[in-house]
């Protein structure tokens, strides 16, 4: 079972509250804040034990409060961040959407001011924005050799607008890599308190009592429940129930049983988990992947004719032999003949081409567009058989003819006479025959 360290807080300071006001005006993207204010810190190099920690994981040590926050970070899990108290203005803490063209200078070296959008997501005081959320600190409230007061921030924001902001500006750092991956409120308090503690014991200083906060109710713990019978079913091992409880709560999920099932109460730190075949999962891991019985060969059976695949069949070599061709065609074509068979108040749908044919960024809307250039293609091939010339291409065209001659098709620019084609099997010829086409 995980133990955690054992934290112990002074009581008795003054009120957090009178140091700093926090107002969530987002709490649909940032559901919890809180803050707490520690006084009279000295700010100076971390103890060796914490260097030597921090660079065993590929951190660069700093000073001891911000080697306190990478800490828990890497112990909870807990992204958190500290400001100087006495560089905020106005004694608040807003959380807020960005100002347009709002200007934000984030911490790092060689690091210059970037500008906000809308989109944004921002920890603000009374006049600036001095963080973006869940991404970066700024640099003009960040800790110094001269900080003294700092306000110690814990929260959690919706991993979507973290990941937007981050890509957005093009900005990462292991806060926005743990936020984009899921951050419980109820985990927030345990590791506020681990945080204070090990800053008091690395900067000294004075904890104000209590916690300022705000954003919604943090929800209440999830339960899934597991069949033992189904886990065996689906392990294929035969594992006892008491083994089954035994390795849940190890993981912490204090399972109980109850009738046929084993109720699991879900630490909130467990975001991954949400169903039965999760809990299976965990139990298989735990118990030993190696452990599990994996046949030499597998039972394969042939699926049998479908009546759907044979109907379609049957029409396709219908049409062939009464003459048609079948046309495989690209679903992206020209603007111009895209807008040609829309149906009114329709625009066309565009995407981001990429490669030697860009002109192809647009959904047909019917396969009417591929026909008409089928058929200027076959029409032009009808006129120039015998005089193939090889291209590369982008578009495949498959054609069966009604003389049993099947040729794959490569369409290439147009050129005076039409358009260019390559047979990309051996044949020396292309069967001449009414265009007659049906487009898929």
């Amino acid at each position: 079972r995980l133990k955690t360290p054992e934290v112990s807080l002074p009581a008795g300071g003054p009120p957090t509250s009178a140091s700093i006001e926090i107002r969530n005006t987002e709490p649909e993207r940032c559901p919890l804040y809180t803050g707490r204010v520690i006084r009279g810190v000295k700010v100076g190099p971390s103890p060796d034990w914490l260097q030597r920690r921090l660079i065993a994981i590929g951190l660069v040590p700093r000073n001891n409060l911000v080697d306190a926050t990478n800490f828990v970070l890497f112990e909870y899990g807990q992204p958190t961040h500290v400001f100087d108290l006495d560089t905020l203005r106005g004694g608040r803490i807003e959380i807020r959407a960005a100002r347009a063209g709002e200007s934000f200078l984030p911490i790092g070296e060689g690091a210059e001011k970037i500008k906000l959008v809308p989109e944004d997501l921002v920890i603000a005081d009374a006049e600036r924005a001095i963080a973006m959320a869940g991404v970066k600190g700024g640099a003009e409230t960040s800790v110094t050799d001269g900080t003294t007061n700092i306000l110690l921030e814990a929260a959690t924001f919706d991993p979507v607008a973290v990941r937007n902001t981050a890509r957005r500006h093009r900005i990462a750092s292991d806060s926005s890599y743990r936020f984009e991956r899921g951050v419980h409120p109820a985990d927030i308090s345990v590791a506020t308190d681990r945080l204070a503690a090990l800053i008091l014991e690395l900067a000294g200083g004075d904890l104000c009592d209590g916690t300022v906060a705000d954003g919604q109710p943090i929800p209440n713990a999830r339960s899934v429940s597991m069949r033992p019978a189904r886990c065996r079913a689906v392990l294929g091992i035969d594992i006892a129930d008491e083994e089954i409880i035994r390795l849940l709560d190890g993981l912490g999920f204090a399972p109980t049983a109850v009738d046929d099932d084993i109720q699991c109460t879900i630490p909130p730190r467990r975001l991954d988990i949400s169903r039965e075949a999760d809990l299976i999962e965990e139990i298989a891991r735990t118990h030993g992947l190696d452990a599990l019985p994996i046949n030499e060969t597998i039972r394969i059976r042939a699926v049998a004719p479908q009546p759907v695949d044979e109907g379609l069949n049957a029409v396709r070599e219908m049409l062939v032999g009464a003459g048609f061709n079948e046309t495989v065609t690209h679903t992206l074509i020209g603007p111009d003949a895209a807008a040609a068979f829309l149906e009114p108040g329709h625009g066309v749908l565009k995407g981001e081409m990429i490669g030697p044919r860009p002109s192809r960024s647009s959904v047909r809307a019917s396969f009417q567009a591929s026909f008409e250039s089928l058929n200027t293609l076959m029409i032009s091939e009808r006129a120039t058989c015998g005089s193939l010339k090889p291209h590369r291409c982008s578009t495949k065209v498959t054609a069966c003819i009604a003389s049993g001659d099947c040729w794959d098709y490569l369409s290439t620019r147009p050129r005076a006479a039409g358009l260019e084609t390559m047979p990309r099997t051996g044949k020396q010829r292309l069967a001449c025959s009414e265009p007659r086409s049906i487009a898929s």
